[in-house]
């Protein structure tokens, strides 16, 4: 994931209405008012169980590239949202009476980004949390005042463990099982939550045996060992067996189709990018 262009293409139901400015609490304490609860709850209700605060100075802190009074003037904060386990899925295969493969088609080829959209914007349109926000997106390119942004680096400002063997933050309550989903830049002054504890130290990590690629190791993930061991070997099309091989959460994993359906897109993701690079 590389960055995010505050963005409202495709937003279906929602046309070209901007989201730009949304409601998100302002003037508010977010630790005595219930706006925050609030927040938390309808996101919980849509599938995004993983909803985190950060402030600017945890953003330099990892040198994330998000200058946050550059996305927005005023802005004191932001806020990641991500999924976590097979509910905002659900939601989205539950959008359509066609399958999500039957979705994902060349004249849209990433309907789960489409979906995305319109269910932030409708979250944060019906929210009534009172303030401006602007929204990144990490399937899109970096916006023009953040041309390092880094989403991966902006999981450790969130609180969010560190990537470990898989490549992936590890969630405590979801495993490798959670994506980032979207982030928010608000003017409102958010609660600073204490970081959650990372899950991959002192694991045996039977992710690394069970990759067949050796591209997951205890001191790196080796993307590239990874990409073209996809192109190459059709098990590793539609499954990943180290991430499936990972002991946390596992009652949070991705049913073989919603599985089936993110691996064809990243392999679909390799196979451009390699097409672009020599």
């Amino acid at each position: 994931m590389v960055g995010a262009r505050v963005t409202t293409a495709g937003l279906t139901g929602l046309g070209e209405q901007s989201v730009r400015d949304r409601n998100l609490g302002l003037g508010l304490d977010p630790v005595s008012s219930p706006w925050w609860s609030a927040l938390e709850h309808r996101c919980r209700g849509v599938g995004l169980h993983i909803v985190r605060p950060m402030q600017q100075e945890a953003i330099d802190g990892v040198d994330a590239g998000l200058p946050l009074t550059a996305i927005l003037p005023g802005a004191q904060s932001a806020i990641l949202l991500g999924d976590g386990g097979r509910d905002f899925f659900a939601g989205f295969t539950a959008s359509t009476a066609e399958s999500a493969e039957e979705r994902m088609t060349p004249a849209d080829p990433d309907p789960l980004d489409r979906y995305t959209r319109t269910v932030v914007a409708r979250l944060l349109d019906e929210g009534g949390f009172g303030g401006n926000c602007r929204v990144l997106f990490p399937f899109d390119d970096p916006p023009e005042p953040a041309p390092r942004l880094s989403f991966q680096r902006l999981v450790v400002a969130a609180g969010l463990p560190p990537a470990g063997p898989l490549g992936l933050s590890v969630h405590p309550g979801f495993g490798p099982w959670w994506a980032i989903r979207a982030v928010v830049v608000t003017t409102a002054a958010l609660p600073v939550l204490p970081a959650l504890t990372a899950s991959c130290p002192g694991c045996a990590a039977p992710c690394v045996t069970a990759c067949p690629a050796a591209a997951v190791a205890f001191s790196t993930f080796r993307l590239s060992t990874c990409g073209d061991f996809r192109l190459a070997q059709p098990r590793c099309h539609h499954a990943c067996a180290a991430r499936s091989a990972c002991v946390i959460a596992p009652d949070h994993a991705q049913s073989p189709g919603q599985m089936a359906f993110h691996m064809a897109a990243s392999l679909r993701s390799i196979r451009r990018y390699r097409a672009l690079v020599p």
